[in-house]
Formats: C-alpha cells, structure tokens, sequence
C-alpha cells in the first residue's frame, strides 16, 4: 500500500471531549475535496508509515476563527478522534 502526506501540522488544539484539531501548514487540495465530516485513516510521523503502525481515526473539518474576517475561507483540517493523542509539533506530517 502506497501512502502519502496528506499534510504538514501548522497548529493543533486540544477539544475537551472531541479530540484533537489539526490545522493544516498549507491548504490541502486533498482535503478539500472531501465531503465535510469524512472519516479518515491516518497516521503520524515523519517517515512512511510501517505496517504494523496503528492508525488514528479523523473527520475533515471546517475551522473559521472569531478574529479572521469573514471573507476568508474557512480552514480546512482534521479532528483526530483520540482523547490520548498529544499535540503535535508544527511540521509533523500527517499520512494517509
């Protein structure tokens, strides 16, 4: 199986009860075309992931800040689905 980075951390936030956000460096083609909501696999780390690397459940978001004008388009990221996930270091990518 072929895997690809599907993008390079700018921020995360921790969401009590929810996960972790993860806004993306870059604007992700990929994920754009996504449906909102979209359950993903992936995995995180700077190399390909092994076979035996568990994955992380995440849904494709839409984050827009109170601060940003309204014009701007929204930020599209993940919400990893893990209450143990730790947050994570701006460039650290995320595969899929």
């Amino acid at each position: 199986m072929a895997f690809e980075i599907l993008l390079r951390v700018a921020r995360s936030i921790h969401v009590p009860g929810l996960g972790l956000l993860v806004l993306p460096a870059q604007p992700s083609a990929v994920l754009r075309q996504l449906p909102l909501h979209s359950a993903l696999e992936v995995f995180i780390g700077e190399d390909a992931p092994a076979v035996t690397q568990v994955p992380l459940s995440a849904t494709v978001e839409e984050v827009q800040f109170a601060h940003e004008q309204t014009e701007q388009a929204p930020v599209v990221g993940l919400l990893l689905e893990s209450s143990t996930a730790a947050a994570l270091m701006p460039g650290t990518a995320l595969w899929w």
